[in-house]
């Protein structure tokens, strides 16, 4: 057997023993991200929620506002248009 067939032959055992003693510890450390994942999942919902119940009535106050602001600009809006429209010219 050559050197280098020596050589790539260890270099083989390295790797599958690498293999070997990595594959616990990476199933444990995807474990361990998925507990911290859940449990940052399981802290955020309740403040998602008091941010959704906060948020709704203050959404259905600016559209209540919004409604104769939005009613008041369109008829502003159709009183210049009628005020720039062109006029036909009278005929002689």
């Amino acid at each position: 057997m050559t050197e280098s067939n020596k050589f790539l032959e260890r270099a083989s055992e390295l790797a599958s023993q690498a293999a070997e003693k990595a594959g616990p510890a990476l199933q444990q450390a995807a474990e361990k991200a998925r507990v911290v994942a859940q449990q940052a999942a399981e802290k955020a919902a309740p403040l998602i929620q008091q941010a959704a119940e906060k948020a709704g009535p203050a959404l259905q106050q600016a559209a209540e506002k919004a409604g104769p602001a939005l009613h008041q600009a369109t008829e502003k809006a159709t009183e210049l248009a009628e005020k720039v429209r062109p006029r036909p010219k009278p005929g002689p």
